[in-house]
């Protein structure tokens, strides 16, 4: 009589057990459930949401100041060469982001402000330094000419300018100086970054 009563005992406390886990598995089965669909509804009503949180998590709060330190390389496709230098950093890019600096590059280059430029990217950003590509094909040759009291590089056809170096004509030696407002022409851009290193130096 005793077995009898500890297995119905045993067998009363396994049904139970096995009501509760069942029970609970479903209780956690639905809200789950119910979680999704109120989710899956928010996003249909309201995609904004989700797109301003991928936004905001993409967003460079980066931007280009007056001390940002601005390299040019300069890529020549008829040697191969790079070419760098620090010019003076563009008025225009001041205050523009990673996206907006981009953005400007691409108007730059379809707007063709030169004639031999074939590509222009941005290689590298950060508040304290922003490095730009361009890539060129040489035509002409360049000429360094004086205008306004600045050094200044054009294009061949002495109309288009190239380059403003931001070297004013009280930082030459009177030779240079005069070579310069008589007009320099160099083959192309090695030759060019050497000439102004000389007269500088």
């Amino acid at each position: 009589m005793k077995k009898l009563l500890y297995g119905a005992g045993f067998t009363f406390l396994a049904f139970v057990f096995v009501m509760a886990y069942y029970g609970c598995y479903y209780y956690a089965k639905n809200n789950i459930n119910n979680d999704v669909r109120t989710l899956d509804r928010t996003i249909n009503e309201n995609p904004a949401s989700v797109e301003n949180t991928r936004e905001a998590a993409n967003t460079d709060s980066s931007f280009v100041s007056k001390d940002t330190k601005y390299i040019l390389e300069t890529y020549d496709k008829g040697t191969g060469k790079i070419t760098n230098s620090e010019p003076a950093l563009p008025a225009d890019y001041i205050g523009m982001n990673r996206e907006e600096l981009v953005e400007y590059l691409k108007n730059y280059l379809s707007s063709n402000h030169e004639k031999n430029l074939e590509n222009i990217q941005l290689i590298s950003f950060s508040p304290t330094g922003i490095v730009i590509r361009k890539t060129i094909e040489e035509q002409w040759g360049y000429w360094i000419l004086m205008d306004e009291n600045e050094v200044k590089v054009y294009e061949g056809d002495k109309e288009t300018l190239y380059l403003e170096t931001g070297i004013g004509a009280d930082e030459l030696e009177d030779y240079d100086r005069d070579k310069v407002i008589e007009g320099v022409h160099v083959k192309n851009l090695d030759s060019l970054y050497k000439y102004l290193e000389t007269i500088t130096s």
